[in-house]
């Protein structure tokens, strides 16, 4: 997969995290608790996987712009 690719990946992934928890209440007030439970985790794993997808992304643009210069 592209390096750019994966940054855009990351990046929307970061945004969705955190509109996970700025999201206005959607699900209504009868939730079980394995909804809560995604709920409460969601936000963070997606943000967490945004991050990992950036800083994969960001290495391999280094990487890149050095094998670049190589040539």
């Amino acid at each position: 997969m592209n390096a750019i690719a994966k940054l855009l990946i990351g990046f929307v992934l970061i945004v969705a995290g955190i509109y996970w928890y700025l999201a206005p209440e959607t699900l209504g007030p009868n939730m079980d608790a394995l909804v809560t439970l995604i709920r409460g985790t969601l936000g963070g794993f997606l943000a967490f996987l945004g991050l990992i997808f950036v800083l994969v992304g960001k290495e391999e643009t280094a990487l890149d712009k050095e094998e670049c210069e190589k040539d």
